[in-house]
């Protein structure tokens, strides 16, 4: 009697997921999808973050050689004018 009960609890249970079986399946994309776009989205943030972070480097180096410069000039020095380029001389 009772591996009857067992064998007919399997059946409902068989049953239950098969009935369900749309929403099971749309439950897992669902969650596939929205783990793609969280990982799509932190990668986006990644890369900004360096590029940010690579164009802040370059301005405090152009902000560094444009007060060594500045400095340079108000000490009287001529060659600071042009900085890291002079003319070409004629």
């Amino acid at each position: 009697m009772r591996t009857i009960v067992q064998f007919i609890a399997v059946l409902m249970v068989i049953g239950l997921i098969i009935s369900v079986i749309q929403v099971i399946i749309g439950l897992a994309v669902l969650a596939a999808v929205i783990t793609g776009v969280v990982v799509a989205v932190r990668a986006v943030r990644a890369r900004r973050r360096a590029s940010r972070d690579r164009l802040t480097a370059h301005y405090r180096g152009l902000i560094s050689r444009a007060d060594a410069e500045h400095a340079r000039v108000l000490a009287g020095d001529p060659a600071a004018i042009y900085g890291r380029f002079p003319p070409a001389r004629l």
